[in-house]
């Protein structure tokens, strides 16, 4: 049974993010979104090296990470070009 390194490398750099966020500029969402995505993405990590075949938690961790940045991106972006 392998350890799916990479899974909780990518699960840790999230969580850590989230405490940055919240950290450098006070962001009690950026904290919240690091934590919960971060050990949603360390629960798809252990699920990987329990059954190297369950890729699902992790993906969906993946997704939903990425489509919460693209969102915030895109508003925060077209927002500071109307000022």
């Amino acid at each position: 049974m392998a350890i799916d390194w990479i899974g909780f490398a990518y699960a840790a750099l999230v969580a850590v993010g989230g405490v940055l966020g919240y950290t450098r500029k006070g962001s009690k969402i950026s904290l919240a979104a690091g934590l919960t995505f971060g050990s949603v993405a360390g629960y798809g990590a252990y699920c990987v090296t329990r059954d190297p075949r369950n890729v699902k938690i992790s993906l969906y961790s993946c997704h939903s990470t990425s489509d919460s940045s693209q969102y915030q991106w895109k508003l925060f972006s077209f927002s500071s070009c109307m000022v």
